[in-house]
């Protein structure tokens, strides 16, 4: 029970000048009821933020809620840079004399990389205790999918177009093989 609820204290809230509320010159203050009080008193927690549209929530650089995630956004901005930079590589400068095997090159070590910084975002999450950065996982990993595809599509370009010869080379080869396992 709280103390005002027990006879014994209610008796002393009455007393003028002893009531916290009252002032020595005023009145006997009116008895508050119950449910007054409790509608009275500040919520446990803050309330929730307004909900975004559907739209606003499925953009790639919000958070769930629909809220804009400058690290989600961050991550959505750099991770075409490296196919970019390929791209305005092989238009103004070339590739060199198999700029097929340099892009194929290329992309595979970014894949690389991608795949790495995809799998260390939960260990450095608990690390550094930044829980914020769980949100760039999936656009991580599907920015890793998109390099392997790419890599795949130029391994396939590579090979003339010939479907047999790409699949006899990816039995024969081991690296292959194991890479061709992670698609």
């Amino acid at each position: 029970l709280r103390e005002r609820d027990r006879p014994e204290r209610a008796r002393e809230l009455r007393v003028p000048g002893r009531c916290p509320i009252s002032s020595p010159s005023s009145a006997d203050p009116p008895a508050m009821p119950a449910d007054i009080a409790r509608v009275s008193t500040p919520p446990l927690r803050p309330p929730l933020p307004p909900q975004k549209s559907a739209f606003a929530r499925r953009l790639p650089w919000n958070d769930k809620v629909g809220r804009f995630a400058p690290l989600k956004a961050i991550t959505v901005v750099l991770a075409p840079l490296p196919a970019l930079y390929l791209l305005a590589a092989y238009l103004v400068v070339g590739l060199g004399p198999r700029p097929t095997i340099e892009a194929l090159h290329f992309i595979g070590r970014w894949t690389i990389w991608f795949l790495l910084m995809t799998l260390s975002v939960t260990p450095a999450r608990r690390l550094f205790d930044w829980p914020k950065l769980i949100q760039i996982r999936r656009i991580l990993g599907l920015t890793a999918l998109y390099y392997i595809l790419i890599h795949f599509c130029l391994f396939i370009a590579n090979s003339g177009f010939d479907l047999r010869f790409a699949a006899s080379e990816i039995l024969v080869r081991v690296y292959l093989t194991i890479g061709f396992t992670a698609i």
